[in-house]
Order: C-alpha cells, then sequence, then structure tokens
C-alpha cells in the first residue's frame, strides 16, 4: 500500500472541504500543508489521520480550536453524531484513524470524488468491535441482553448517503425525494474519506466574509486554490467591508496578476468564485 493518498480536484463542494482540512491542519496540527501539493493535486500521507487531535477539532467547548460541530443540531452539520449514540462519539476518533487504511476498491464509487475508496473487511470488523466496547455501558442502561455488534456500521449508514448531517443548508433529507439527476435515488453515495473531509468545507468560506456573503475560490489545481484562498483571506481580513463588484474588479485583479506570475498564465483560466450568501438560501457561482 502506498505511503500517501493521492487527492485529485474535482468539484466546489469536494474541494472546499480538502481544503479546509488542511487549513485546520495547519492551525491544530501546525503542519506545513504546502509540502503535500504536487503539481495539480495533493499528495497526502496516510499517517496525517492517525495523529489528529480529535478531541480538540470536534468535541472542544472553546471556540477557538473546534473546527466543526458534528454532535446533534450543529448549525451545518446536523445530526452527524447522533447524541442519542455516545458510541458513535466514542469511536469517532477509531474511524478517522482507519481512514490512514482505505483502499480503491469495488464498483461503488462515491457521488463527491467519484473514487471508490473503502474500509477493509477486517477494519470493518475490528471498527464494529471498538463500537460495541464503547456501547456497552449504554446496553446495561437500557437492559439489553448484548450490546450491537455492528455498531459502526449502523454509524456509517448514516452517511454513507449525502445529506443533512453533510450540509444542513443544501443537502437532501434523509430517505426523501428521489431525484432524476441521482438516477431516481433520493441522494449521492458518499466513500469513507469523503464523509470525512466535508465536514471542513465551511471553513475556507469562513476564512473570506464579505457583505455579500461567505466565498471560495475554486479552480483546476489544488495548489491555485491554496494561493487563491489565502490571499482572499488576508485582503478582507483587513477590510471586510468590501462588495463583490470590488471584489471582482478591483482587488483579484491584483490576484490575478500575482498568479499569473508565480504559478503560470494558464493557471488564472477555470477559476469561479462561490459565494454563500448571508440570507442562507442560496450559493451563486462567479466565473474571474
Amino acid at each position: 500500500m502506498e505511503e500517501t493518498i493521492k487527492i485529485y480536484p474535482s468539484n466546489w463542494l469536494y474541494n472546499a472541504g480538502v481544503i479546509g482540512f488542511l487549513n485546520s491542519v495547519k492551525k491544530i496540527e501546525q503542519k506545513d500543508v504546502e509540502k503535500y501539493f504536487v503539481d495539480n493535486i495533493i499528495s497526502l500521507p496516510r499517517n496525517i489521520f492517525e495523529n489528529l487531535e480529535i478531541e480538540k477539532r470536534y468535541f472542544s467547548d472553546s471556540k477557538k480550536n473546534n473546527i466543526s460541530s458534528i454532535v446533534g443540531k450543529s448549525l451545518l452539520y446536523r445530526n452527524y453524531i447522533n447524541p442519542s449514540r455516545p458510541q458513535d462519539k466514542s469511536g469517532f476518533a477509531d474511524f478517522v484513524k482507519k481512514l490512514s487504511k482505505i483502499k480503491e476498491q469495488g464498483q461503488n464509487y462515491c457521488g463527491i470524488c467519484s473514487r471508490n475508496f473503502s474500509f477493509l473487511p477486517e477494519d470493518v470488523k475490528e471498527l464494529n468491535k471498538k463500537w460495541a466496547e464503547y456501547g456497552k455501558s449504554k446496553a446495561k442502561r437500557s437492559q439489553r441482553s448484548k450490546p450491537e455488534t455492528n455498531g459502526f456500521e449502523v454509524f456509517f449508514s448514516n452517511l454513507q448517503k449525502y445529506n443533512v448531517a453533510h450540509n444542513n443548508l443544501i443537502a437532501t433529507s434523509k430517505g426523501k425525494f428521489p431525484n432524476a439527476f441521482w438516477n431516481f435515488n433520493d441522494s449521492l453515495s458518499i466513500c469513507p474519506l469523503c464523509v470525512f473531509l466535508i465536514i471542513h468545507h465551511h471553513i475556507p468560506f469562513e476564512n473570506a466574509n464579505t457583505q455579500n456573503g461567505q466565498i471560495f475560490i475554486n479552480a483546476p489545481s489544488f495548489k491555485i486554490m491554496w494561493h487563491l484562498n489565502e490571499y482572499a483571506s488576508e485582503i478582507l481580513s483587513k477590510r471586510k467591508s468590501y462588495q463583490l463588484r470590488e471584489i471582482l474588479g478591483i482587488s483579484f485583479m491584483e490576484l490575478a496578476q500575482k498568479v499569473s506570475v508565480t504559478l503560470g498564465a494558464w493557471s488564472i483560466m477555470n477559476i469561479e468564485m462561490v459565494i454563500k450568501s448571508y440570507n442562507r438560501d442560496r450559493l451563486l457561482f462567479t466565473a474571474i
């Protein structure tokens, strides 16, 4: 098994999740994430998932450290972890660590990244054992004869389809509204890697606030996205009162020139700005 996972640019939601995750690694684990960029893709070391500070990242009461609220009635990731199932919270760190062993196999392709990442059967079995250990106390309280034997699979089954747990603003309700765009399914299938990465997609948006909404700059290269979104965050941190017309007409003229010089003229092609409106009812897409 290779020591790295190759991450390729895809749609804006996936790309924002990847950039957001790298931002969080730079902030929380204080890693030099720019060394992971290889041309237009990311070569992510597998052991990165084994060394994340899970408690600080997702369960801390500190707003400074907590990068994603994922338990219960989270504003964005509604019931990603169900508070009535404490074993899911206890086992979340084990789930993340096992991402270091995912493998591309089978015919189940992810609707977000278009890859076929999945856990090996022995890893699913081990995670089920972990969930059983964490669920023993709950089984005693509920007077069940024994804890679940497939607790991890129960947890993961709620996240294998794109739903409000991944994005409460734009995702579908669970098990409802078949859509012709999804071959008359009610949602998209998601691989284990995207189940995790997607809970970071809000981060680059929150780092770039304008009067019109939060923005993310999407591009065909992760290196370009990293530099453009860092630059956008930098200029908007100095003045949050920018209107979109000012950003598009003035600030990003300078940005485009910088990118053209540092990364090549071709890199300013096929770049779009995704705007998340503050009134929470729409997304806008503008070509730069």
